[in-house]
């Protein structure tokens, strides 16, 4: 292979990670060329970079010390979230996507059930299996995950407490 074939191979780039502070806990993050690809609260520093690890099993990534991904959380906070689908980067299933975009879609302060994001994707009998695709959502917080509840009204489960989810509600 001369020197213009090797030009021509894919490039790979490593995947920046930080931890960052938030209103709501510490957060792990994780960016590839500006879009966050993982992002979960810390409950146990060890597991979530194990965590991210497995998520990232076939990456070259590296925490950096530097709060590198302070902008988006700033952009959180101000509730300027009206473009987040072009922030984030989620790795899943093409029905997991579908309805990671769904919950991109429910504003601030508004919550849906389960039931309702199936019906907006088309599928109002899939609301187990929507709670499942919401259960493996890997970029917390920035994919609002925390938005969906019960048809009941009870909040339902979340990853990292239901504590925090009523602080992110």
């Amino acid at each position: 292979m001369d020197g213009d074939e090797r030009n021509l191979q894919p490039q790979k780039t490593m995947i920046l990670c930080s931890i960052e502070t938030s209103p709501f806990g510490d957060l792990l993050m994780a960016s590839d060329e500006g879009k966050i690809v993982f992002c979960s609260f810390i409950e146990n520093k060890s597991q979530s970079l194990k965590e991210l690890g497995f998520y990232l099993k076939l990456k070259e990534w590296k925490l950096v010390e530097e709060e590198i991904h302070q902008p988006i959380i700033q952009r959180m906070v101000k509730n300027k979230q009206r473009d987040l689908e072009i922030l984030v980067d989620p790795e899943g299933t093409t029905f997991q996507k579908r309805i990671w975009e769904e919950l991109m879609k429910i504003p601030a302060g508004e919550t849906r059930t389960y039931l309702q994001v199936a019906i907006e994707i088309g599928s109002p009998s899939s609301a187990r299996a929507v709670g499942t695709a919401i259960g493996a959502n890997p970029i917390a917080w920035l994919i609002p995950c925390h938005r969906v509840i019960q048809t009941s009204g009870g909040l339902g489960g979340y990853r990292w407490g239901l504590e925090r989810k009523k602080s992110l509600l």
